[in-house]
């Protein structure tokens, strides 16, 4: 039987264990990059410089290729896998889908007509003049951030007063593709993620974290706790409102990672969602450390037209943390060698550079270095991570 063919659209160093994890299903591996040095090159059997969001050329070379399924493992790649496998005839989601997935005004304008909880908002123009007409119907604090920016918190900051609406404005314009302003009411609570995966329109809930972000205007989370910390009650309230979000959207076949915030009071609200697997380490390493299940697989059979297996067969805690040193020029990095021989380390990096100069997490993309780490319960998996944290020193001037 000739082995399946899956095209994944993107090959850098963060994806390298994607390719690693699906390589043990034994399909024929494709991937495209802009990038002629793309380190996932190297993993595949074989690969083309084509930039992602190029569709067209992209259609020509799974077409070629005569691919099984294409899979997104980032936003930019998203519009590009549901144009391809609609026109292929494929196993996956329509262009309508991507389009809705990759731009929050849409999704919002979707959610709302569903009556689906979440934060007022408005959609406004690159027009500093729409900001009256904001301050009139919105009250402080607000949330800023461009309607199609390519994920990784591009462009998102909150506004407590006129001048920094304005100056929220200023930086959310140059990440907007499409030129639109999201404007939303901030929410007080607890942000959570929410992975899952679609199989013939049915929606199956992965892992849950509740994330931990630090009190500054641009709220990038510093941590993501598996499982989340809410009751069963709360939580079985999550994951309706996401199974009905994911339908509403149009994700029938695929992964979806969602996030919504848990108000003080229980209620979740929908915040964002993706057609792709969490970012980092979330889609090919926390799931399968927190429920046994291997997310990149399972995503990969979908697409490629075989029945998946998306029962988990455990429950461990997991902590992915990112560190968040004082803002200054990075001098040293102290790192000592035993925590490479901790058992409770799952996964470890630096990605910043001596010299290189850190003023604070504006994006997801601003940030210096992480850790993953297991436990048998969330508690424990946080106690390893604040050790490791502790025995790491940024030596800032």
């Amino acid at each position: 039987m000739p082995r399946k063919k899956l095209l994944i659209l993107g090959a850098g160093y963060y994806y390298k264990n994607i390719f690693k994890e699906i390589r043990e299903l034994d399909y024929y591996l494709l991937t495209v990059d802009r990038s002629p040095d793309s380190p996932g090159f190297q993993l595949v059997d074989e690969h083309s410089v084509i930039d992602i969001v190029d569709r067209e050329k992209v259609l020509q070379y799974a077409r070629e290729k005569q691919i099984d399924g294409i899979m997104p493992v980032n936003d930019f790649g998203v519009r590009t896998a549901c144009f391809v496998s609609q026109e292929l005839g494929l196993i996956g989601n329509t262009l309508a889908t991507g389009i809705c997935c990759n731009d929050k005004g849409i999704m919002r304008d979707v959610w709302k007509s569903e009556n689906l909880n979440q934060p007022r908002f408005v959609i406004i123009k690159p027009d500093k003049k729409e900001l009256a007409r904001v301050m009139e119907e919105f009250p402080f604090p607000l949330v800023v951030k461009p309607t199609d920016c390519g994920g990784a918190g591009r462009g998102i900051s909150i506004a407590s007063n006129p001048i920094e609406l304005s100056e929220a404005f200023d930086y959310a314009l140059p990440y907007a593709k499409n030129h639109r302003i999201i404007v939303e009411q901030y929410i007080e609570g607890t942000e959570m993620t929410i992975e899952s995966l679609s199989y013939k329109g049915q929606v199956y809930i992965l892992s849950m974290s509740d994330k931990f972000k630090p009190e500054q205007r641009y709220r990038v989370a510093t941590g993501l706790h598996f499982p989340p910390k809410f009751s069963s009650e709360i939580l079985d309230q999550v994951k309706l409102l996401v199974s009905k979000a994911v339908k509403a959207v149009g994700i029938t076949n695929g992964a979806a990672h969602t996030e919504v915030i848990v108000e003080e009071n229980g209620s979740p609200k929908l915040v964002e969602i993706g057609a792709r697997g969490g970012g980092g380490h979330v889609f090919h390493t926390i799931v399968k450390e927190n429920l046994g299940i291997n997310y990149p697989q399972e995503f990969a059979k979908i697409l490629c037209g075989e029945v998946p297996s998306i029962i988990p067969t455990k429950n461990n805690g997991v902590v992915y943390r990112f560190f968040n040193p004082q803002p200054g020029i990075i001098k040293d990095i102290v790192i000592p060698n035993e925590i490479h021989s901790l058992p409770y380390l799952v996964d470890f990096g630096i990605t910043a550079q001596k010299g290189q100069r850190f003023d604070g997490l504006k994006d997801s993309l601003h940030r210096v270095g992480f850790v993953v780490t297991r436990g048998k319960t969330r508690e424990e998996a946080i106690l390893h991570a604040d050790h490791i944290e502790k025995m790491i020193t940024f030596v800032i001037e």
